[in-house]
């Protein structure tokens, strides 16, 4: 048992109470179970939503294969890791290339334009970092990026 305040006079009340002691108005009463279960039904509820919007922001489209995406992604990796100087120009575009070629060999099976329109961006990465600024590389491998529903650096 536990005092609450009246909502008719503020006075202190059990909350076993019907009435208050002190004006007599009737003492609303409260349903915890209720409350609980609305509770984790809007938690549930809210983390859903995140859950949704996130796969939908950040997750594989669905319009590539799980194929295509993965070579999508190792494209972006090393396109992240020639900005950051871990590779050199030859070296990116060495594996720049294994990945253009295993996404242009899927593409031959699967004859969706999706993968194909992904090897264009990788493409387009390779052909800036052989005669373009870093600048134009970051921007082709924004473009990459967005294909892939990551996040543009």
């Amino acid at each position: 048992m536990s005092i609450i305040k009246c909502h008719e006079c503020n006075g202190d009340v059990s909350d076993s109470a019907k009435t208050c002691p002190h004006c007599g108005v009737k003492i609303k009463e409260t349903n915890t179970i209720k409350v609980i279960i609305i509770s984790i039904l809007f938690v549930l509820l809210v983390s859903l939503i995140v859950f949704l919007v996130y796969k939908s922001v950040y997750g594989k489209p669905e319009e590539l294969s799980k194929s295509a995406y993965q070579y999508g992604i190792s494209a972006l990796d090393i396109s992240d890791k020639y900005l950051d100087g871990y590779y050199d120009d030859d070296t990116a575009r060495e594996m720049l290339y294994n990945v253009y070629y295993k996404l242009e060999s899927l593409y031959e099976e699967d004859d969706n334009t999706y993968t194909l329109g992904l090897n264009a961006e990788v493409l387009g990465v390779i052909t800036y970092i052989l005669a373009g600024t870093e600048s134009d590389v970051i921007d082709a491998r924004n473009n990459l990026a967005d294909s892939l529903n990551r996040k543009n650096r």
